[in-house]
């Protein structure tokens, strides 16, 4: 990461559900502007749906590798969670930790400073992926003895991305196979 300078480098994206995330994009452009910046092109490419509104789109941030110094030095990012924290939408809406983290990387980070790592698999309860070439038969012998509860479904993200067809983070960042 450090040869790449990769400051960021994520597994899955996935999609917020829209009622844990009231007033945050709304709160993104304020804070937009108070800061007179204009949405980047990570942002509108990622961010945007085709017809203008919040895509919703997420980083999984239950396996992510960051520069430390990322959210503890980088002064609007700082800026943007103080703001965050101050609006109190965790505590209303329940915003969570990964849009909030998406939506600030998205606009400050460059696009190749950013990865989505291909070369492990991961699962969080009930959603995984296989690592970059195991498919099939293959991977579902490696996730079966995670596989506890027959109660449960479980989803398998072949591209480690939900929806695969409709998420904007999906295939936007350099993928580390």
């Amino acid at each position: 990461m450090q040869e790449r300078q990769i400051q960021y480098a994520f597994i899955m994206v996935n999609e917020e559900a829209d009622h844990y995330a009231t007033g945050l994009f709304e709160l993104f452009n304020e804070f937009l502007n108070e800061h007179c910046l204009k949405l980047s092109p990570s942002v509108r490419q990622t961010q945007i749906t085709w017809f203008g509104r919040y895509s919703l789109a997420m980083f999984f941030t239950n396996f992510a590798l960051a520069n430390v110094s990322l959210f503890r030095d980088h002064s609007l990012i700082r800026a943007w969670l103080h703001m965050v924290d101050r609006n109190g939408g965790i505590y209303r809406e329940r915003w969570g930790d990964a849009p909030i983290h998406t939506l600030i990387l998205t606009q400050l980070i460059s696009r190749n400073h950013i990865v989505r790592l291909r070369y492990f698999g991961y699962m969080h309860r009930q959603e995984y992926t296989c690592a970059s070439g195991v498919q099939g038969d293959l991977c579902k012998k490696q996730v079966q003895p995670f596989l506890k509860n027959a109660a449960l479904r479980y989803y398998h993200y072949q591209d480690g991305c939900f929806p695969s067809n409709q998420n904007l983070l999906c295939h936007y960042y350099p993928e580390i196979t």
